[in-house]
């Protein structure tokens, strides 16, 4: 992946080629994180002579492009010489979507690969990247099963930024296969979000569902298999303890003040990174509630959420789905309120809301070993 250049620019502008460029600034962890789904979606294209892809971080190249936000993707159709911004969100599926168009290709005779194929050039850039958690898998150049399954789990989580699935050809990367002390293939090792933490070997089963619950289990995820997100996707535990303890006060909105004082409370102790945008989603519900003092709104909100769907992108239909079940947390509380109310005094068997590190877990594997 070539750094472009004012000048490099217009020797390809020549040629008539389609154009992809990954626009960043210095200083945006954003840029960093983002930049190997690009490569990912470059590679699927790697040998096509009539594509190119760069990346734009030089200050005078970028200027000349109108982009609001970084990272932004910029193109160039095949045989045009204007510009225009990708849309869309940035993830491996919808870029091959925008270049299979803009390349006046069929996309369903375009390569489909999620696994980022690690090159020696590639490798220090990828593995430093802050704040990522990393997979890899060496395999040799012959094994197809395994890396058609690999990229099977690598498309599964390729909405989650915070993972990185990468896959070493050993047949071919002779220096990278030296990082590693593996003895048979394919090996699996583990990176933490942590710079300097040591690789941790994968010794659970190669097949996606068991490595799907591995990922879930180390990153705090909550995908299924399919790469759909399960139901305790996005309730945030601490707040949902808040609400059980008002499923009264939740059904006949009173004591709402109190509720959103205990609740910003907890929201203060919430780690630096939890998701501003579904905290802030507890309060705008309980404010709903409070001004239509009817527990209606609850399904009302829901089937808002449901219109949205219809032609969200997948990192939007993500968040709203996130949303969604948190809207199913105050309704499950409401419930387990009512169902209290006519049990008789009868203790009831079940946990609505169980336990979220319990469901992780749930297989009770061990999945690494230290290296």
């Amino acid at each position: 992946m070539m750094d472009v250049t004012t000048k490099d620019f217009s020797s390809f502008l020549a040629e008539k080629k389609s154009m992809f460029f990954y626009v960043v600034t210095n200083d945006c962890n954003m840029c960093a994180k983002l930049f190997y789904t690009f490569l990912t979606a470059s590679q699927n294209f790697r040998f096509d002579q009539k594509t190119l892809f760069g990346r734009a971080l030089n200050e005078d190249f970028v200027g000349t492009f109108d982009v609001k936000r970084f990272p932004s993707v910029v193109y160039y159709k095949y045989g045009s010489a204007a510009p225009e911004i990708f849309d869309g969100d940035i993830t491996t599926g919808e870029l091959l979507k925008v270049v299979a168009k803009a390349s006046k290709k069929d996309p369903l005779l375009n390569e489909r690969n999620f696994a980022l194929d690690l090159t020696e050039e590639l490798f220090m850039e990828v593995m430093k990247t802050d704040d990522q958690f990393k997979l890899v898998m060496l395999h040799e150049a012959g094994d197809k099963q395994n890396v058609a399954m690999y990229d099977k789990l690598a498309e599964t989580f390729q909405n989650d930024h915070s993972v990185v699935v990468a896959r070493i050809n050993v047949d071919f990367e002779k220096a990278l296969k030296k990082k590693y002390n593996a003895i048979s293939y394919p090996s699996f090792y583990w990176y933490s979000k942590d710079r300097n933490a040591k690789k941790k070997r994968y010794v659970g089963s190669a097949n996606v569902e068991q490595m799907v619950s591995f990922i879930n289990k180390e990153a705090g995820l909550f995908r299924t298999s399919d790469g759909k997100l399960n139901s305790f996707a996005g309730p945030i535990k601490s707040l949902d303890s808040v609400l059980k303890k008002y499923g009264k006060d939740l059904y006949d909105i009173t004591n709402v003040k109190q509720i959103r004082i205990e609740l910003k409370q907890e929201s203060n102790r919430l780690p630096i990174e939890t998701d501003k945008e579904l905290v802030d989603f507890y309060f705008e519900i309980l404010n709903e509630l409070e001004e239509d003092r009817t527990v209606d709104t609850l399904t009302e909100m829901r089937n808002r959420i449901y219109r949205q769907l219809d032609g969200a992108g997948p990192l939007k239909f993500d968040q709203l789905i996130m949303k969604r079940n948190i809207l199913n947390s105050f309704i499950d509380v409401i419930g387990m309120h009512l169902l209290g109310q006519f049990s008789d005094g009868f203790e009831i068997p079940i946990d609505i809301n169980e336990d979220v590190d319990a469901h992780r877990s749930q297989d009770g594997l061990t999945f690494h070993e230290e290296l």
